[in-house]
């Protein structure tokens, strides 16, 4: 009986093993979860980023031509 008693200690612990390295996995898969997530809100955040950076100097550089057509404009209308 002794043999069988210390063959059920052993497969009892395996089980628990088991189970412990399932539930490591599915808390790595729910961060790994998490992780993969806030990543691809980062990509989309930098390309909003992106094209806001690009939306702002295209802007920037209309500020300045209508400045340039303003002083232009101002040359040519008001009195030296």
């Amino acid at each position: 009986m002794h043999k069988y008693s210390n063959l059920f200690s052993h497969s009892s612990e395996e089980t628990n093993l088991v189970q412990t390295i399932r539930e490591e996995l599915e808390s790595l898969e729910g961060s790994l979860s998490i992780i993969q997530a806030v990543s691809r809100d980062n990509l989309r955040l930098q390309d909003k980023a992106e094209n806001i950076k690009h939306w702002l100097q295209k802007l920037g550089g209309l500020a300045y031509n209508a400045d340039d057509v303003l002083a232009e404009f101002a040359y040519e209308i008001l009195p030296a």
